[in-house]
């Protein structure tokens, strides 16, 4: 709410009749949950040198209202059981159980309050809501980086991906990916998918290769780049 109030208002005020009148869309790039970030056990790299005097500690993505929407919808108290995010084990039942509902009652809020939100504002206002999230070719990564993706795919206008390679080879070996987006699409009758394009530096020698590269994705059903 406060990010729409401070950046998507704003932009409304200044150039609001030029919404659906040349301006399409909004992107967004890669929101994610910092928890992952934060925590000793990020299989990501890690660009900061860390600070020796400050103890490192795993991370969860957690807030205040937590508890209370967890016991409203599961029907008990959650916090006796917090200590089960951290555990590695899935031997136990008890852990395994509060692991998941926990993360799908983080997945909802997060697709609720994100997707959801800008989505609803964006067609109120005569545009799309398009953009990409976070690390969206690990699956493995998803329920730390935002929850469930697809969810949040439902809730977009226009579902997005990235694919700043340019390299064809690499986009044929995770065309899973665009096929998450494309698939969503699908199922909710919409008609356009969007990817953020580009070329990192040295990854193909070609034009021709980046050409091959925009056929695969629109092979995939992609067609706003």
């Amino acid at each position: 709410q406060e990010f729409l109030s401070n950046t998507y208002e704003k932009y409304y005020e200044k150039f609001g009749e030029y919404f659906g009148n040349g301006i399409e869309s909004f992107f967004f790039d890669e929101p994610s949950l910092p928890g992952m970030y934060f925590s000793p056990t990020n299989p990501l790299k890690t660009y900061d040198e860390p600070d020796g005097d400050i103890a490192q500690y795993p991370a969860v993505n957690f807030d205040d209202e937590m508890v209370e929407e967890f016991n409203k919808r599961y029907g008990y108290d959650p916090s006796p059981y917090l200590p089960y995010l951290f555990e590695r084990s899935n031997a136990n039942e008890d852990a395994r159980r509060f692991r998941y509902q926990y993360y799908r009652l983080l997945s909802d809020r997060v697709s609720s309050s994100w997707s959801k939100q800008i989505g609803e504002w964006t067609l109120d206002h005569g545009v799309r809501s398009a953009g990409h999230f976070l690390c969206e070719e690990d699956v493995a990564n998803h329920p730390l980086m935002l929850g469930n993706y697809m969810n949040n795919y439902h809730e977009m206008p226009i579902p997005g991906i990235d694919m700043t390679h340019g390299a064809a080879s690499y986009s044929i070996q995770i065309a899973n990916v665009a096929k998450q987006a494309t698939s969503m699409a699908a199922f909710d009758l919409k008609q356009d998918v969007f990817c953020e394009i580009g070329q990192d530096e040295g990854a193909v020698d070609s034009a021709m290769e980046n050409i091959a590269n925009v056929a695969i994705l629109q092979s995939m059903g992609i067609n706003y780049l």
